[in-house]
């Protein structure tokens, strides 16, 4: 019987063991997920600061074509203005030039 209880002793102790073996392990997969979720979530404010400044420099875009389209149109607007100024300019000329010729 004591040979029975000395082997059961051995077979706790071996389980004992084991158990803390398991138990070491899963602290160290516990330290590395954490340390994976840390990086993942400092990746991801990382991802969020890189959009925010996207949405910023695309806002920033947006503003400056809105800003070139209405130049261009006002440009045009100048350019339609100075077409007709110097046609009437033009007919202006030639009506004093028919004015000479007949004098």
């Amino acid at each position: 019987q004591k040979d029975k209880l000395e082997d059961e002793l051995q077979t706790a102790i071996t389980n004992n063991e084991n158990c803390k073996n398991e138990i070491a392990r899963g602290k160290q997969r516990a330290a590395f997920n954490k340390e994976q979720t840390e990086d993942r979530i400092q990746s991801f404010g990382n991802w969020q600061n890189f959009e925010m400044i996207s949405r910023t420099e695309k806002a920033k875009l947006l503003q400056r074509l809105e800003s070139c389209s209405s130049e261009k149109k006002e440009f045009l607007q100048e350019q339609t203005k100075l077409k007709w100024e110097k046609d009437n300019a033009m007919k202006q000329l030639k009506k004093c030039q028919m004015q000479m010729e007949i004098l």
